[in-house]
């Protein structure tokens, strides 16, 4: 009798993470974190592990989603409006390296309302860009502090402002 599918990802998940941490480990450099200091990207022969997981995971993850979470997880368009605020408004760059600052700070610059501008934010970090170490208070990751970069922010701004709005005329 074969394990169930559930049994056989998270099976495959955790052989994988084993996998990459021993790698990780005999090369001396840390595991992946949100840190806005945390490395980019894993080492290039550890991609076949990473697919694993990475495939593991998000059939795990659609596997326990009931259906309608699953659509509307899979059809986020909250996602894209959330990002394209962010890119618009240059906000990572509102952001200290290193550092934090308020909502209240961010709606001010924006132009946006404090409560608009927590609701936004708030939405990102549940993507895990940007953080909130203490309340109230905006922090980079290794997700949102890439986009302070003028080339990685334009991106995303066309991506959310230009090529997401036209895709849905289809």
């Amino acid at each position: 009798m074969s394990l169930p599918r559930i049994v056989q990802l998270a099976a495959t998940i955790s052989e994988s993470v084993g996998k990459l941490n021993d790698t990780l480990s005999s090369k001396g450099l840390p595991t992946p974190s949100f840190e806005e200091d945390a490395p980019a990207s894993l080492p290039d022969e550890t991609s076949d592990v990473q697919d694993a997981i990475l495939d593991a995971a998000a059939e795990l993850f659609d596997l326990v989603l009931e259906p309608v979470a699953l659509i509307k997880y899979h059809g986020a368009h909250n996602n894209c409006t959330c990002l394209q605020a962010i890119a618009r408004f240059g906000i990572a760059n509102m952001v200290p390296a290193g550092g934090q600052t308020s909502f209240a700070d961010i709606a001010e610059k924006t132009g946006l309302s404090e409560d608009m501008t927590r609701r936004l934010l708030r939405f990102a970090i549940t993507m895990r860009i940007f953080r909130e170490p203490v309340p109230g208070m905006v922090a980079h990751t290794k997700a949102s502090k890439m986009l302070t970069n003028p080339a990685m922010n334009g991106w995303l701004n066309i991506g959310t402002g230009e090529m997401w709005p036209a895709a849905a005329r289809w």
